[in-house]
């Protein structure tokens, strides 16, 4: 009867590894930095399935606005002209960016 119990435990260990290792890598990150203006610019592009948050750090003092790809600055989120103000978002849509004037820099990182 052990015998029975530690053959079936073996079993069930080598499946498990098995699975494991044919299994992909379910976390991936990627790093991106993006350069806002006064025209609609991706910064996060559509990923179906994507349950990972993104995060968006502002790295210079122009406000930027998020929204879809029609983004303006009177619909989009606002997003202050503070260094390194970040947000991050569980989203698998586009994220585009704009400024009222001028450019800002954006870092985004996100893991899916």
């Amino acid at each position: 009867m052990l015998k029975k119990i530690v053959l079936a435990s073996l079993f069930s260990l080598a499946c498990l590894s098995a699975s494991a290792q044919m299994a992909p890598s379910p976390h991936t990150v990627k790093t991106t930095r993006i350069t806002c203006a006064t025209t609609a610019t991706l910064v996060v592009p559509e990923l179906i399935g994507r349950y990972h948050p993104v995060t968006i750090e502002q790295f210079g003092t122009t406000q930027i606005f998020l929204g879809d790809a029609n983004v303006t600055t009177a619909n989009g989120f606002p997003i202050p002209g503070t260094l390194s103000t970040s947000y991050t978002f569980v989203t698998s849509t586009n994220i585009y960016c704009i400024t009222a004037s001028g450019t800002d820099v954006v870092a985004v990182i996100e893991g899916y």
